[in-house]
């Protein structure tokens, strides 16, 4: 990928701690941990949902063209230092960057070039990949400013 890609980070949710599953699928129906009560996990299973149809949204609209992630809130190994070099990167200021690691590193955030996008809610597949085409219009209207300039 090129220095100033678009870059998209879909946080999503924490499906073997929170839905008692595992990645070949989910337990539920059964009894948890003992207990007679099973949780209810359609919101968590909503958002999980929700994270897998924008994914697809993205990669079909824009194929390799950007650079997406999705990645569970607990690996912060990758994602500090992932959202440390975005800011630099795409010149946010420490303020954004502050404010994605401490409201953005949870279950159904969008992160798009190191800022924090979508956290109240997520946003439809077209609403998202509009999104991020201005996103990739702006970096292209960046690169041609700069190529005027040095030639």
């Amino acid at each position: 990928m090129s220095e100033r890609t678009t870059q998209v980070i879909l946080v999503r949710e924490n499906a073997e701690t929170l839905t008692c599953s595992d990645c070949a699928g989910s337990l539920e129906g059964i009894d948890a941990f003992g207990s007679r009560e099973v949780p209810d996990y359609a919101p968590i299973r909503q958002v999980m949902n929700q994270v897998g149809e924008l994914y697809m949204a993205l990669r079909h609209q824009f194929g390799d063209k950007i650079e997406i992630d999705v990645v569970d809130p607990r690996n912060q190994v990758f994602l500090i230092p992932r959202l440390i070099g975005d800011c630099r990167r795409h010149k946010n200021s420490l303020g954004t960057l502050l404010k994605t690691v401490f409201f953005g590193i949870a279950p159904g955030k969008i992160i798009i070039n190191g800022v924090l996008r979508y956290q109240r809610e997520l946003p439809s597949p077209a609403t998202l990949v509009q999104d991020v085409q201005a996103c990739l219009d702006k970096s292209d209207g960046e690169k041609d400013a700069i190529a005027s300039s040095l030639s």
